[in-house]
């Protein structure tokens, strides 16, 4: 169950990777958060473009041939994250993240109010509840080919739940969960099968029942406080090529997700769709791209942006979309097939 990685091989995957990064001038390496469990976390990396041409893109292809084997075998199959200087100012707007800055000081991180930082929450739960919930039903469906990555999976839904937990009153299952992954995740590094069995098992038994809770609670709040409303129509769309959410006003009870054809489809309130339905109302490469997932919505040119969401929360999803399209331009643009912070599957 355990691999050999330890503190010294993440340290040594992350100076080579900062030897390999520093060959170029334009580019500066980064690596997002800090390794807590040697053996189980990956290194979630990234580039910052400080300059770019059609010329330095072509070198910069060319010099990521030679990226170095240990570093990508520390990353877990993880993607290099790409971002441009002017884009990497405003991630606070998509994430409250540790970003580490590996060749020189601190880069100064345009820093948002503490109302922004709450609602950014809020969107965080509607976006990622969802999405790690299909990941760990198709591991576990298709029998946790990689146990490491389901647990990461397991282990990034425990950061939704604490959210959720600022917000709405959570059952004594939701607040164990936390207790419960990072006993799971001790027992791996240490080489404790049985306790890593025994949590794991419940992880398990437990998520999707978790997930539910948060969701209709949530949702429940949200309408209350007036900050997103119901919607007339069912929305359904198109996540990724196999992935699909089944939207529902009904808050009482959510059924079990359905895998036919290697795609599984999530039901979840519509309030979870609610901020892909709003991105997809801008006339931006970003926001043609969402549009073209939702499927069946005839209704969908009769709602209003004012009839979805309050004005608190869509002048932040505005800047929001603008800065999620940048990125996605940049990526897009220069063909690099992969690197997206945030929403890759639209590659």
């Amino acid at each position: 169950m355990i691999n050999n990685f330890d503190k010294d091989f993440y340290n040594t995957a992350r100076n080579e990777f900062i030897n390999w990064a520093t060959k170029i001038s334009f580019i500066e390496p980064l690596e997002f958060g800090s390794v807590n469990s040697p053996g189980l976390s990956d290194l979630d990396l990234g580039l910052c473009f400080n300059e770019f041409s059609k010329d330095k893109i072509k070198l910069f292809k060319a010099h990521l041939r030679s990226f170095p084997k240990i570093v990508e075998n520390a990353m877990n199959g993880g993607t290099l994250m790409l971002f441009r200087n002017k884009d990497l100012d405003r991630i606070a707007l998509i994430d409250d993240i540790n970003l580490n800055f590996l060749t020189r000081n601190e880069k100064k991180i345009i820093s948002i109010n503490k109302r922004e930082a709450e609602l950014i929450k809020i969107i965080q739960i509607i976006e990622w509840i969802p999405e790690r919930m299909s990941r760990i039903h198709m591991d576990l469906y298709y029998g946790e080919v990689n146990k490491v990555r389901t647990v990461g999976y397991f282990y990034s839904l425990h950061y939704s739940i604490l959210k959720s937990s600022e917000f709405v009153l959570l059952s004594t299952k939701c607040l164990e969960y936390k207790n419960v992954i990072d006993e799971c995740r001790v027992a791996y590094v240490t080489g404790n099968n049985k306790l890593f069995n025994l949590r794991y098992e419940w992880l398990k038994l437990n998520y999707l029942e978790i997930c539910n809770e948060i969701m209709i609670k949530i949702s429940s709040h949200l309408q209350k406080q007036n900050m997103f409303l119901t919607f007339n129509n069912i929305l359904n769309y198109k996540l990724n090529s196999s992935t699909f959410f089944q939207g529902t006003n009904s808050l009482n009870k959510l059924t079990k997700p359905l895998i036919k054809n290697s795609a599984i489809t999530i039901n979840i309130p519509n309030i979870f769709i609610s901020t892909y339905y709003y991105y997809s109302m801008f006339d931006n490469s970003l926001g043609k791209e969402i549009k073209k997932r939702f499927i069946n919505n005839s209704q969908k040119s009769e709602i209003l942006e004012s009839e979805i969401i309050c004005s608190e929360i869509s002048t932040l999803l505005d800047k929001r979309i603008h800065l999620l399209n940048d990125m996605f331009k940049f990526v897009k643009d220069n063909d690099f097939k992969k690197g997206l912070y945030k929403f890759g599957w639209y590659l």
